[in-house]
């Protein structure tokens, strides 16, 4: 059965050759964009706090940034770590939610960023990077929300879904935000 992920359907709607030479030819770009190499790095260091108990958590640990970062990943961490030092979520990263979509021979795949689950609510976390994530359109248009508002219907009736956006804008002055929503799924 294929994986099909929310990474390579952007892919296709962005630029058909990229994913024919990406996903069908496995071909991988000969040099990665420097904004991307920025993202990876915030996504890496927001993991790892995330996944170490509040308690050891610092500065120096959300900084260990590999040598190639780019200069700025420092400047929006510190924004970040002024803003949420104290944020007591503690959750899962490296996991992949997916749904077998029925008739067909696709496995609908989603990576959230990290995850918490509880007896009456399963809570996902993403992080967007960028010069000015736009929330209020992530909220409303984000495919991956639908996704795991849809796999809750169907396997987890009846729990809570719990989603929040944390964006941080990779250009001055390096805002960071929280946004979070809820849905209730009743028996």
């Amino acid at each position: 059965m294929r994986r099909v992920t929310f990474h390579e359907i952007s892919s296709w709607q962005w630029c058909h050759l990229r994913h024919y030479l990406a996903y069908t030819l496995g071909l991988e770009p000969i040099e990665k964009k420097p904004q991307m190499l920025l993202g990876t790095v915030i996504h890496e260091s927001l993991s790892r706090f995330y996944t170490t108990p509040p308690q050891k958590r610092s500065l120096e640990l959300l900084m260990a940034l590999p040598e190639e970062a780019p200069a700025r990943a420092q400047d929006i961490l510190t924004s970040f770590w002024k803003e949420f030092r104290q944020d007591g979520l503690i959750g899962h990263s490296e996991t992949e939610i997916g749904y077998v979509i029925p008739g067909k021979e696709y496995t609908l795949v989603a990576h959230p960023d990290f995850y918490e689950i509880n007896s009456r609510a399963l809570i996902l976390h993403e992080f967007k990077t960028g010069k000015d994530p736009d929330l209020e359109h992530l909220l409303l248009f984000d495919p991956q929300k639908w996704f795991y508002l849809a796999v809750l219907l169907y396997a987890l009736n009846p729990l809570k879904l719990q989603c929040s956006y944390t964006t941080l804008m990779t250009v001055p002055p390096f805002k960071v935000e929280r946004e979070k929503f809820t849905v209730s799924v009743e028996a």
